[in-house]
């Protein structure tokens, strides 16, 4: 199963969108990517916010730090 079986893009964009005011100025909304960490390989699908943010993580949503 795909992320977007999983997740609804409008209703996943609107959470990023909604977040922008703690966007990094570098890794700003709309991330994406491949990932590989140990043995598991994914895309993920996101926004960057800064190193020492300690809001609340959306549902749906990891910290990936």
């Amino acid at each position: 199963m795909s992320f977007w079986d999983r997740h609804d893009c409008d209703k996943v964009c609107g959470i990023i969108d909604s977040m922008s005011h703690v966007s990094n100025a570098i890794v700003t909304g709309h991330t994406a990517g491949w990932f590989k960490e140990n043995s598991k390989q994914g895309y993920f699908y996101g926004f960057g916010v800064d190193a020492d943010y300690n809001g609340v993580i959306p549902e749906g949503f990891e910290d990936k730090c």
